[in-house]
């Protein structure tokens, strides 16, 4: 069995020419996206579509496995940690 080599990334406050350069010069060719809800509001580039559009035409494959692999936990209310407005 050939043993498969697993890299992890976190888009930041990245440019996607910023992120798709260090995916390049890396050789990654395929990301598979975790993130359960694929958006951000303050990051709008790393959406779904124009995440996936920026890697496409750098010859990266996209794959979003959300539903399978994403968290999505349920806040309970007393807790401290809110999300960013």
């Amino acid at each position: 069995m050939q043993l498969l080599t697993l890299y992890t990334i976190g888009h930041s406050d990245r440019t996607l020419t910023e992120l798709t350069a260090l995916l390049r010069d890396a050789g990654i060719t395929c990301v598979v996206d975790v993130r359960a809800q694929p958006a951000s509001s303050r990051h709008p580039q790393f959406n779904m579509e124009p995440l996936r559009a920026a890697l496409t035409a750098d010859g990266i494959i996209y794959h979003w496995a959300g539903r399978q692999l994403g968290g999505q936990r349920v806040a309970r209310p007393d807790s401290p940690h809110h999300s960013l407005p």
